[in-house]
């Protein structure tokens, strides 16, 4: 199997920060996951959209990567009713508000610790599943 620099860049992270992640509960009817990464004795919930429910398969690599994908979105993300529309969510559910003005210290706290926020896989490539993620679900840590 070829070697990625992404994945081995998403293991360095995950290794170097000795990073724990586990999924907690489907957030509403469609994708969105609330999972839970924890560093050392601290830890963030965030919410993920997981279409393919591949936070939950015990591949912490992928965990990984749609946290910090996540936590991508909301930082390019122009306002609120910004990234209510790139995650299909209700803008008008108070829930969301609440959540999103958290992201702005969970991405902070993270961003301190890990150095690098970048999801390293391009988000095309996971929705199309191709070799990289095929690499990626293989992938051990």
């Amino acid at each position: 199997m070829e070697n990625y620099s992404e994945i081995d860049k998403l293991k360095s992270i995950y290794l170097s920060n000795n990073i724990l992640i586990k999924s907690l509960k489907k957030a509403n009817a469609e994708s969105f996951v609330l999972a839970e990464i924890s560093i050392d004795s601290n830890s963030w919930q965030v919410y993920v959209d997981d279409e393919y429910g591949d936070c939950s398969k015990n591949k912490p690599l992928v965990a990984l990567y749609l946290i910090l994908f996540s936590l991508d979105v909301y930082n390019d993300s122009l306002d609120y009713l910004d990234w209510c529309n790139q995650n299909n969510l209700n803008a008008s559910e108070i829930k969301w508000l609440e959540y999103y003005k958290s992201l702005e210290k969970t991405y902070s706290d993270l961003n301190a610790i890990l150095g690098d926020m970048d999801p390293c896989i391009d988000s095309f490539d996971y929705q199309m599943r191709n070799d990289v993620i095929d690499a990626l679900f293989a992938s051990e840590v």
